[in-house]
Protein backbone atom coordinates (compact mmCIF):
# COMPACT_ATOMS: atom_id res chain seq x y z
CA UNK A 1 0.00 0.00 0.00
CA UNK A 2 1.08 3.25 -0.75
CA UNK A 3 1.29 5.34 2.27
CA UNK A 4 0.42 8.72 -0.17
CA UNK A 5 -2.70 7.05 -1.03
CA UNK A 6 -2.98 6.64 3.04
CA UNK A 7 -2.70 10.04 3.40
CA UNK A 8 -4.38 11.41 0.77
CA UNK A 9 -7.50 9.76 2.28
CA UNK A 10 -6.71 10.72 5.80
CA UNK A 11 -6.51 14.48 4.30
CA UNK A 12 -10.35 13.88 2.49
CA UNK A 13 -11.68 12.63 5.64
CA UNK A 14 -10.48 15.54 7.61
CA UNK A 15 -11.51 17.77 4.77
CA UNK A 16 -14.84 16.60 4.62
CA UNK A 17 -15.40 16.66 8.68
CA UNK A 18 -14.21 20.41 8.95
CA UNK A 19 -16.16 21.52 6.22
CA UNK A 20 -19.74 20.71 8.21
CA UNK A 21 -18.57 22.85 10.91
CA UNK A 22 -17.43 25.10 8.90
CA UNK A 23 -20.47 25.65 7.09
CA UNK A 24 -23.10 24.85 9.99
CA UNK A 25 -21.88 24.60 13.50
CA UNK A 26 -24.51 24.54 15.02
CA UNK A 27 -25.91 21.14 13.14
CA UNK A 28 -22.32 19.66 13.70
CA UNK A 29 -22.87 20.05 18.03
CA UNK A 30 -26.44 18.89 17.31
CA UNK A 31 -25.10 15.64 15.58
CA UNK A 32 -22.34 15.40 18.21
CA UNK A 33 -24.62 15.16 20.80
CA UNK A 34 -26.89 13.04 19.68
CA UNK A 35 -23.59 10.25 19.29
CA UNK A 36 -22.87 11.24 22.93
CA UNK A 37 -26.60 9.80 23.89
CA UNK A 38 -26.02 7.20 21.39
CA UNK A 39 -26.31 3.56 23.25
CA UNK A 40 -22.65 1.53 22.61
CA UNK A 41 -24.17 -0.66 21.13
CA UNK A 42 -25.59 1.20 18.20
CA UNK A 43 -22.42 3.33 18.55
CA UNK A 44 -20.87 0.52 17.45
CA UNK A 45 -22.54 -0.34 14.63
CA UNK A 46 -22.66 2.64 13.42
CA UNK A 47 -18.95 2.89 13.17
CA UNK A 48 -18.88 -0.64 11.51
CA UNK A 49 -20.91 0.42 9.03
CA UNK A 50 -18.95 3.67 8.18
CA UNK A 51 -15.91 1.15 8.46
CA UNK A 52 -17.31 -1.31 5.55
CA UNK A 53 -18.98 1.34 3.29
CA UNK A 54 -15.64 3.04 3.19
CA UNK A 55 -13.81 -0.37 2.19
CA UNK A 56 -16.25 -1.18 -0.41
CA UNK A 57 -15.89 2.56 -2.13
CA UNK A 58 -12.19 1.99 -1.64
CA UNK A 59 -12.17 -1.39 -3.23
CA UNK A 60 -15.04 0.52 -6.12
CA UNK A 61 -12.52 3.28 -6.88
CA UNK A 62 -9.20 0.47 -7.19
CA UNK A 63 -11.02 -1.76 -9.35
CA UNK A 64 -12.42 0.79 -11.62
CA UNK A 65 -9.17 2.72 -12.29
Amino acid sequence: MQWEFVLAAIALVLMLEGLVALLNPDMARRMMLRMIELPTPQFRMMGLIAVTLGVLLLYLTRWLS
